[in-house]
């Protein structure tokens, strides 16, 4: 087999991360953070969810299903996914819990490109909260060790190389960026801008399409069997799974 393009996972495959979204201190930590950066969004009506930490983290979660299952309904798929500042938009507004507002059901929804990013994706504050979750909900947040040095010797040898994951942009932007390995890849595709994650075949044929991948020259390389390794099976291409930055097959 010729391989041309290399498709990759991102999280627990290039990068090595832990978050703990159910820890109290990140909760008690979201409902400062609003108190100090967003007190104008607080009202009467939402003030006994944004102010006390358990109530918050219950209907966070409570939101995040409710606009899953939603979008699931409208896109016909197993596989939905939401922005998530869809939830967070939800939470600041004056009447949360209404399901009337949800733009998963209620708006048009445009696709994005990473390089079209920037803050008119999103309202900015909803931008700056969902990174301020994500950073306090991490205690682990690197890149494996030989993730550079694979990356260099694929674009060495002339390789392309995407991305295809299972990713909100609110945040994995910045953490693409932080990191420093934004420059390697072709094209990034995260599934909050296609509104469908792996291992729904849909997402990888829009990479494909794009860029006028032949599936015969191209490998998927993730940590995940459910996600990673059965899209590539269902789509008939060629896959390679890696765990804890074990790149010794592609090297």
């Amino acid at each position: 087999m010729i391989t041309d393009n290399y498709i990759f996972d991102l999280y627990g495959t290039l990068i090595d991360i832990h978050t703990d979204e159910q820890a109290p201190k990140l909760w008690e930590a979201v409902c400062d953070h609003i108190a100090k950066e967003l007190s104008q969004y607080i009202t009467a009506s939402n003030k006994a969810i944004l102010t006390v930490p358990a109530k918050l983290k219950e209907v966070f979660f409570k939101m995040d299903r409710q606009e899953r299952v939603a979008l699931g309904k409208r896109l016909g798929t197993e596989h939905p996914e939401i922005r998530i500042e869809w939830v967070w938009e939800r939470l600041l507004s004056d009447k949360p819990e209404d399901r009337t507002r949800p733009k998963a059901e209620h708006v048009p929804l445009p696709i994005y490109d990473f390089e079209d990013a920037d803050e008119t994706v999103a309202p900015l504050h909803l931008v700056r909260l969902g990174n301020f979750f994500r950073r306090t909900s991490r205690d682990v947040f690197r890149l494996y060790p030989d993730t550079l040095k694979m990356l260099q010797s694929l674009k060495r040898k002339g390789k392309k190389i995407f991305l295809l994951s299972n990713a909100q942009r609110t945040f994995t932007r910045e953490e693409i960026l932080e990191l420093g390995i934004a420059e390697y890849f072709d094209d990034l595709f995260m599934s909050s801008d296609k509104l469908i994650m792996k291992p729904d075949t849909k997402y990888m044929q829009m990479l494909l399409d794009k860029h006028n991948l032949d599936k015969a020259k191209c490998v998927m390389i993730g940590n995940e069997i459910g996600s990673d390794i059965k899209i590539a099976d269902d789509m008939g291409m060629e896959s390679i799974l890696v765990t804890d930055g074990d790149f010794s097959k592609i090297l």
